[in-house]
């Protein structure tokens, strides 16, 4: 069955984005592997999928920073024009 483009858009923009879908699935599959007792060294995706979860929340806290220390710029940039006015 194919999916209606116009409710696929709304329920990506407004519910539910694909990194959320995916995060979701992500951690729902690691959490049954672990309670399943799955060994990962004969269980190379669930290895592979486990190491990629750890890279995205490492480069999420890296955008996060940055996106902090860009805010704080601006904030900076801001302070300075509204005391020239």
């Amino acid at each position: 069955m194919k999916g209606i483009p116009e409710f696929e858009r709304e329920i990506v923009t407004s519910v539910w984005g694909y990194g959320s879908q995916l995060g979701a699935l992500t951690d729902a599959v690691l959490e049954l592997a672990t309670a399943m007792k799955v060994d990962e060294t004969n269980l190379e995706a669930v290895q592979k999928l486990r190491e990629k979860h750890q890279d995205t929340e490492v480069a999420k806290r890296r955008a996060a920073t940055a996106l902090r220390a860009r805010i704080a710029e601006l904030e900076a940039r801001l302070e300075t024009l509204t005391e020239t006015e």
